[in-house]
């Protein structure tokens, strides 16, 4: 269909739009400043990682969800972590971490230092910050790193999503939840996991969509495969525990793999990308500096065969 299909006439201005119920049918005409906003900017992708190779791939954009997963041990934790302080240090973004897993939080706090000044600062026999850098490093993040501490044995999402809340008046932009597994999950009587999952990942997407804050959500796999050499697989969506809804639900779905042979590489493989203006899937391998959990672009030629 050609624009002259669509008989638009002389093209008349756009008049004002009455305000309507918010509840009734929108009219796309109610939208119309908003499409011709993005008729001058084009759709945007979100923000950039700090690893080059991956940012054709994966851009984080507020009001998505993406959901981080991969075999034990492979990286997911500190990827999401340098991720999302990449989004703190650099563009200002206030991220909240709800980290179970990764208390006392004074430990996790020590460890994204390290990540993002790149140092070896809290072993001993190497090269450290000194302590007034820690104090510094400290206030400069100050309104950009939150801990949200479960106030409850069997902590829920959403209860986490909940306290939140304050935190956006103070800008709230990004939630890393790590991991799904460590929150209690009450499942009604009669109902399937898949269905239960599906409703609790709808309701943290509209969250995310509300309040435009882009949520991590880092999901152990269940099933743990291998191939006839005894390697294991790439985990996919439906190897994590309801695994129908992991696939659909969320925007973006990040697969952490690290080899028994190269340890020092990780390849993270971008599976889905809903909007096409975030970027797309494929894989991109990163090389793993495990004492300071830090991520590093390598050049194609060096990559392990």
């Amino acid at each position: 269909m050609s624009l002259s299909d669509l008989h638009l006439g002389s093209r008349q201005p756009v008049g004002p739009v009455e305000s309507v119920d918010p509840a009734a049918p929108l009219s796309i005409e109610a939208l119309t400043d908003d499409i011709l906003d993005l008729y001058e900017t084009g759709l945007q992708p979100g923000v950039r990682p700090e690893w080059l190779s991956l940012c054709p791939y994966y851009t984080v954009k507020p009001g998505q969800v993406t959901v981080v997963t991969g075999i034990p041990h492979s990286g997911k934790s500190p990827f999401v972590n340098a991720l999302a302080l990449h989004c703190a240090a650099t563009y200002g973004w206030l991220v909240v971490w709800c980290s179970p897993e990764h208390m006392p939080y004074k430990d996790l706090g020590a460890r994204l230092l390290e990540q993002h000044y790149k140092v070896l600062s809290f072993t001993s026999g190497h090269l450290k910050m000194t302590r007034t850098d820690i104090m510094n490093a400290c206030v400069a993040l100050k309104d950009r790193c939150y801990f949200l501490e479960p106030r409850e044995d069997n902590p829920t999402l959403h209860d986490v999503l909940d306290r939140c809340l304050p935190l956006l008046d103070k800008g709230l932009k990004g939630l890393v939840i790590d991991p799904y597994g460590e929150f209690e999950h009450r499942i009604p009587d009669g109902m399937s996991e898949t269905k239960y999952i599906s409703g609790l990942l709808s309701t943290v997407r509209a969250f995310a969509r509300k309040h435009d804050v882009h949520i991590w959500i880092v999901a152990h796999p269940t099933k743990i495969q291998k191939d006839e050499d005894g390697n294991y697989l790439v985990v996919k969506p439906y190897d994590i525990s309801g695994s129908a809804a992991w696939f659909s639900k969320p925007d973006n779905i990040l697969s952490i793999h690290r080899t028994v042979t190269h340890p020092d590489y990780t390849t993270v493989h971008i599976q889905k990308i809903k909007f096409r203006e975030v970027g797309h899937t494929g894989s991109v391998t990163l090389r793993h500096d495990s004492r300071t959990g830090t991520f590093h672009d390598i050049p194609p030629e060096q990559e392990p065969a």
